[in-house]
């Protein structure tokens, strides 16, 4: 099974209507940057059942760094959503690399301040 993918700006739209975020990476990958409006429910825990429960009904969008444990682990995370479910596409942390290829796309794409990430504004 495979979980919807957002960008960016679809991420931001579902947002302000309510959704979720849950970054699903683990304590220190969290720390060291991460998207502001994210909740931390690293993947283990939402496996295990322990992470406590997310509001009924809520939709919720997924994210890790490069999207490649979202999509492998789509049918675990989809069962864990209490509504809708969805995955933030690409790489949300190429932009914070001033040598990758494809900052100038990602820096539009997010607004950068003390190394946390926010959604693009309209």
């Amino acid at each position: 099974m495979s979980l919807p993918t957002l960008t960016p700006a679809a991420a931001r739209q579902q947002l302000e209507q309510g959704a979720l975020l849950i970054d699903i990476r683990a304590a220190d990958e969290h720390a060291r940057e991460r998207i502001a409006q994210a909740r931390h429910l690293p993947l283990e825990q939402l496996l295990a059942g322990t992470a406590g429960a997310l509001p009924p009904g809520q939709s919720v969008i997924f994210h890790c760094r490069s999207g490649q444990r979202t999509r492998l682990q789509a049918a675990a995370l989809a069962a864990c959503a209490p509504g809708a479910a969805y995955v933030l596409e690409g790489d949300w942390m190429a932009g914070s690399r001033p040598d990758c290829p494809s900052c100038a796309t990602y820096r539009s794409r997010w607004n950068c301040k003390d190394r946390s990430r926010s959604p693009p504004a309209p």
